[in-house]
């Protein structure tokens, strides 16, 4: 049976085209997370080769990571990454549940090798939240009960720390410096990221607790849509956090609220739209022009990360045109941006750097973030576990995913073919254990009827999978 299956595959490769897309880039982020240790927990190098910020690991960054390798369904790869947020948690000199903003990423501890060794001491519940969906993930595919308690630690610190029950509500900023000072300001896009982590705990353990939690951050981002405008603030400001900030205008506040699907459908839909008008720009670097997203009305210059998030949230929405151009951006600005290896994204392609409008700038160096969210938005095309903000998924983002893509890059090639033929068992006869995403019609056997529904899904290296190609 296994020889008619391959002939089959050869005439089958020859009709398949071969379109070019963003490379995913296992190699870059696995190499930004071995830069310093190679075995046992740890965090990724947020930059690579940056002269300033050659140490940094940050939270939200080595969450990021995690999810891409979920999705790429490589779950021991994004183990000493989860292992190593846990870490830096039961490590803290106030051992809350609490995570910072950004930590040594060379060396996870103090000089005593007591506590960690903390860089930017800022504790938000943005960062937060992006740790509590890693962790919870990484439960849900592997039922490891730490990793839950982790996330559930982290949202419990939310809740005793930044939860408002004033006039205006929601989640606000955290603790701020050296000497933790409690801010009042809320961040649209934060409590986005509280809305998230709130839903997926609630699937996962059914505690009221956790529902409550999105709800009330879920109440927050709607009352920031100004529907004369049709877009999401930035948050609030003033001494108590409750007038509304109207400048800057963030792209993430729109693209995210889509992304987890936070508010009514109309919504969102003109809170994209409105992206679409005010944040797309188009910048010639050296002789190549791209077109991306900048931060928020006031930032300047493309953002990579901006635009991968941007790009999955048209595809999510059915703009598959629109995101295609940029993917196609992203896939030039991979390839050619300076300072670009060809595996890893550059923060912005621009020289100079990428202010955001908040008076932070964004370099013009490798990027785990701007990496990890291209990947992700790139995957998100075929499997709906990649979304970081949706709703949890199954557990198993293979058996989940676009029907014959085992090795989870949305596409269907010979990769994915060697991997349906060695569980080809012949009619009437029961497959070896972990096979059943290839028993299609599910009899209990992967025989030549399995594979021509293998054939209908073959796309060829490169060339998205049609996910409804099962049917």
């Amino acid at each position: 049976m296994r020889g008619l299956l391959s002939v089959t595959l050869v005439l089958l490769s020859a009709a398949c085209s071969n379109k070019a897309d963003v490379v995913l880039p296992d190699d870059f982020l696995i190499q930004q997370m071995n830069v310093f240790y190679q075995q046992g927990p740890r965090i990724v190098q947020s930059y690579a080769a940056h002269p300033d910020l050659t140490y940094r690991g940050d939270v939200y960054d080595t969450a990021l990571t995690i999810l891409h390798f979920l999705a790429r369904c490589q779950v021991e790869q994004a183990r000493p990454l989860a292992d190593g947020l846990v870490f830096l948690q039961d490590h803290d000199q106030v051992p809350d549940g609490r995570l910072h903003a950004a930590y040594w990423a060379n060396n996870l501890l103090d000089p005593a090798g007591q506590y960690t060794s903390v860089m930017d001491p800022n504790i938000s519940p943005g960062n937060m939240s992006w740790a509590g969906i890693a962790l919870t993930r990484f439960y849900q595919v592997t039922g490891e009960q730490k990793y839950l308690d982790a996330a559930v630690k982290a949202a419990d610190w939310i809740l005793n720390h930044c939860q408002k029950t004033d006039s205006a509500g929601g989640f606000s900023g955290g603790l701020l410096g050296w000497s933790y000072g409690a801010v009042t300001w809320r961040s649209t896009e934060h409590n986005i990221d509280v809305f998230a982590l709130g839903r997926a705990l609630y699937d996962l353990t059914g505690n009221e607790k956790w529902n409550s939690m999105a709800q009330h951050a879920q109440t927050f981002v709607r009352s920031m849509f100004v529907t004369d405008g049709s877009y999401y603030l930035t948050g609030t400001r003033g001494a108590d956090g409750t007038e509304p900030n109207p400048s800057p205008i963030p792209v993430d506040a729109q693209s995210w609220a889509v992304l987890a699907g936070i508010d009514d459908q109309s919504n969102l839909d003109q809170a994209l739209q409105w992206l679409l008008d005010h944040l797309i720009i188009t910048e010639t670097v050296g002789e190549h022009t791209y077109s991306g997203v900048k931060f928020s009305t006031e930032g300047n210059h493309i953002m990579c990360e901006a635009t991968a998030g941007v790009a999955m949230a048209l595809w999510a929405a059915g703009r598959q045109t629109e995101a295609q151009g940029l993917f196609d951006s992203l896939e030039q600005m991979q390839a050619f941006a300076p300072n670009s290896d060809g595996n890893g994204i550059v923060a912005t392609p621009f020289p100079d750097g990428a202010p955001t409008g908040y008076g932070s700038t964004y370099p013009n160096s490798l990027h785990v973030a701007s990496t990890a969210w291209t990947s992700l938005a790139s995957l998100a095309r075929c499997e709906v576990f990649a979304n970081p903000l949706g709703p949890l998924a199954g557990s198993d983002p293979q058996a989940d995913g676009a029907p014959g893509d085992y090795d989870c890059d949305c596409d269907v090639d010979p990769d994915d073919f060697d991997l349906f033929e060695v569980c080809a068992s012949g009619p009437a006869v029961l497959p070896a254990a972990g096979c059943e995403a290839r028993d299609f019609d599910e009899d209990r056997d992967v025989d030549q009827s399995d594979f021509s529904v293998f054939q209908r899904c073959y796309s060829g290296a490169g060339a998205l999978v049609d996910p409804d190609c099962r049917e």
